[in-house]
């Protein structure tokens, strides 16, 4: 039992799974209980017009949020290699500064585009006035996958990032729990009680990460150091930027869609079993997250085969394990389907679908991570842009065809078309890299 306790100790990454294992899914718990109270103060359509409010939000923030935890990783691994705290602390001040411009771009932009949207949308006028209500959190949003959460994760603070999650999503259970119990609840207090509690999230990241900064000789008086004018860190943060808007705009023009044609039940359906199925990242997510500081620091010390062989082990076993998990759940549907909203019972086989695809996305994490530590963002991005662009083209008639099994369907093949790309991608670099290093080592 010792030996144990002092591996455990001694194993910097299974103490980290660990921690954000424990940590996302207590929080992912709270969520869950949250959706539940949620659905029953306001009905399934009201819910699925906060979908739509929150996915404006994402939208916009999405657009132009940098989301800089893996630059500030990639690059402050590779300037540890040369012992250069000055470096270092340039790479955070600038990572930094990216989040607060791109907050500031982000709510400026939302207020801009919340007019034509909603003439292409059609959305009534009280939608529009919940969506400026919500609005401010587009502002707070780069802060939350931005350099505060590159810094804590990188510095090896996995529990502590987790404990904010699990704080903030219980208090926002309680709010919701309590709210339900009084009996006076409606849709504008559920909107403040969500926006409240994601900036209260990001606030305490960001302060947070300033106090580890400070507590550290390394990094004290970090702010002095001036930003730096590496242009490959910016370039890098540029490119991974450009990667996430196009991939998270797949998810939110697809939600707008759906809304558009389909109408706000299909809305909340989709929403209801996304999060259902994100039980599957809750597995998985830990393991890119403690994981990707690893991978850069293999490919900074050329061991490239070790790192392309975890990921593809990687694949097979959470393949095999969600396939369990999609036989069990499929298996028990009836039943814990009724726990949210007993009326989508007959959304099985659309369920079975958004699962297989689900899983698929949570079982390439670690080569989608492989790609960044190889630095392979300019390849990466000109892969999303191909097949994310095909896939919107193909959007709006595959729904009008065949309707939600149409979106269900082409998301899959989207996701395959991409991976294959990956795949050729890194596989080119490791054997280019593995020549160069054979003949710099002669």
């Amino acid at each position: 039992m010792k030996k144990l306790i002092d591996r455990f100790k001694n194993n910097k990454i299974i103490k980290n799974y660990i921690w954000v294992f424990a940590g996302q899914n207590l929080g992912t718990l709270f969520s869950m209980l949250t959706l539940i109270f949620t659905l029953r103060i306001i009905s399934t359509y009201d819910y699925g017009s906060l979908v739509i409010i929150q996915t404006y939000c994402l939208l916009v923030s999405n657009l132009f949020s940098l989301r800089t935890f893996n630059g500030v990783i990639k690059h402050i691994t590779d300037a540890e290699q040369t012992d250069d705290n000055i470096r270092i602390c340039q790479y955070i001040n600038t990572g930094f500064l990216l989040d607060l411009l791109s907050g500031t771009i982000s709510i400026i932009f939302g207020i801009l585009l919340l007019k034509p949207i909603t003439y292409l949308m059609e959305w009534e006028i009280e939608t529009v006035r919940f969506v400026n209500m919500y609005l401010p959190v587009v502002f707070f949003y780069p802060f939350l996958h931005g350099t505060s959460t590159g810094i804590m994760r990188k510095l090896g603070y996995f529990f502590h990032v987790n404990l904010i999650h699990v704080i903030v999503f219980g208090l926002q259970f309680m709010l919701v729990f309590f709210t339900w119990l009084s009996q006076s609840g409606s849709f504008q207090l559920i909107i403040i009680e969500y926006m409240g509690t994601e900036i209260l999230e990001c606030l305490l990241l960001l302060a947070y990460s300033v106090v580890i900064l400070n507590k550290h000789q390394r990094y004290r008086s970090f702010y002095r150091a001036g930003i730096s004018r590496d242009k490959e860190f910016l370039k890098y943060n540029v490119y991974y930027g450009l990667i996430t808007t196009f991939d998270q705009l797949l998810s939110n023009v697809s939600t707008l869609l759906i809304n558009r044609f389909i109408g706000n039940f299909a809305t909340a359906y989709i929403k209801v079993i996304t999060r259902i199925c994100n039980l599957f990242s809750k597995l998985t997510n830990p393991i890119s997250q403690v994981f990707y500081p690893e991978l850069c620091d293999w490919v900074s010390k050329k061991r490239f085969k070790q790192s392309l062989k975890v990921s593809v082990k990687y694949l097979y076993i959470v393949g095999g394990i969600g396939t369990l998990l999609i036989v069990l759940m499929t298996a028990t549907f009836d039943w814990w389907i009724s726990i949210f909203d007993p009326s989508m019972s007959s959304a099985k086989i659309q369920s079975l679908l958004y699962m297989v695809y689900t899983l698929m996305s949570v079982s390439i994490i670690c080569i989608n991570q492989l790609m960044f530590a190889l630095n392979l963002v300019k390849q990466n991005l000109v892969l999303i842009i191909i097949f994310d662009l095909l896939y919107i083209v193909c959007l709006i008639p595959s729904i009008k065809m065949y309707d939600i099994y149409g979106y269900l369907i082409l998301q899959i093949i989207q996701l395959l078309c991409v991976v294959i790309g990956k795949l050729v991608f890194i596989n080119r670099e490791i054997k280019k890299l593995s020549i160069d290093n054979t003949d710099k080592s002669r």
